[in-house]
């Protein structure tokens, strides 16, 4: 005899994590089949975030101030898998910005905060206002790329 159980628990407003369980007694196909899914899901989401990571990087670098284009040429993805989590993390900067004296500086950091400073081309806050935007049409963005009907064929 075969049983699924699914439970699952989401809290509203803030978007905090849903807790989510599958337990499967019996058949080994169906247990089979769901765990087949399963990875289809992982590798589905990881791939979802990176291309709309794409289209979030794309946006950052057109709001990137340019004066040698060092910086908005440096805009990256990197992507780190944790266990369930998939995580985008978008970096700007790095080796080969140096002040004056040579001594290194966090160059991306100091032209993202200073609200300051008037930029012919591109702003302030490049990284956090594409993100702030993006905020709550990104879980539908995610949903519609994953394609859940599509994983579990």
């Amino acid at each position: 005899m075969s049983s699924v159980r699914i439970t699952s628990r989401s809290s509203s407003g803030d978007g905090a994590m849903a807790i989510s369980g599958l337990i499967v007694r019996g058949d080994k196909a169906i247990a089979q089949r769901l765990s087949t899914i399963a990875k289809r899901y992982d590798a589905g989401k990881h791939a979802a975030l990176e291309a709309e990571a794409q289209i979030e990087l794309t946006e950052m670098k057109a709001r990137t101030p340019v004066d040698t284009w060092a910086l908005h040429d440096s805009g990256r993805i990197e992507m780190a898998h944790s266990g369930n989590a998939a995580v985008a993390q978008f970096k700007f900067g790095g080796s080969g910005f140096t002040r004056p004296d040579g001594s290194p500086v966090d160059y991306a950091l100091v032209v993202h905060e200073d609200l300051t400073v008037h930029h012919p081309r591109g702003q302030a806050k490049f990284i956090s206002s594409v993100l702030n935007e993006s905020r709550r049409s990104m879980p539908g963005r995610l949903a519609a790329r994953l394609n859940v009907d599509k994983v579990a064929r």
